[in-house]
């Protein structure tokens, strides 16, 4: 990778998002994903030193981690609604055309990785072993714009891994054009 300053390090992500739910274990392509966005917290405690006329901090101490996530899928599939509204198995109806009940799990749990394609900058591969996820935004039915499904996920600690997922960071300059 270019040692920093350098402008090769600047990135226009791309990449392609797969999902494997934890009742199936059957990876799943969720289509084109203009977004995914991870959020880090940290919870901090201060200790404040009272030795002196004005209390000071004097330490610092992390008392709680947590993750959360964000995607915005394009593609309207079977697949992509049934995560959106926490649904129950899909099943052909007698029209031959893909059902399922809404709100049926209180939650669905999975794998989201992440395989960078990006043709500007490096590529990142993500692997969250385990998500959460859950419904965060209106899901237009009738509307002018390109129909969009929006999902949040909680990322959890995975104590087997000591790590709440890996990141690998592939250098631009050993990506063809």
């Amino acid at each position: 990778m270019p040692t920093s300053p350098n402008v090769l390090n600047y990135s226009i992500p791309k990449g392609i998002v797969y999902f494997t739910p934890d009742s199936t274990g059957t990876e799943q392509d969720l289509g084109n994903c203009p977004s995914l966005t991870l959020t880090p917290d940290v919870e901090e405690l201060e200790h404040v030193s009272s030795r002196s006329g004005i209390s000071s901090v004097d330490r610092t101490l992390t008392v709680k981690k947590t993750m959360t996530g964000n995607m915005i899928l394009d593609e309207i599939t079977p697949y992509n609604l049934n995560l959106a509204l926490l649904g129950d198995s899909i099943v052909s109806n007698s029209e031959s055309n893909s059902e399922f009940g809404i709100f049926a799990n209180a939650s669905v749990a999975g794998r989201i990785r992440l395989v960078g394609q990006g043709d500007i900058g490096n590529r990142i591969n993500l692997v969250l072993p385990s998500v959460t996820i859950k419904p965060s935004a209106a899901i237009p039915f009738i509307g002018d714009d390109i129909q969009q499904l929006e999902l949040e996920f909680t990322v959890n600690f995975v104590e087997a891994f000591n790590d709440f997922g890996t990141i690998e960071v592939i250098d631009a300059t050993e990506v063809s054009d």
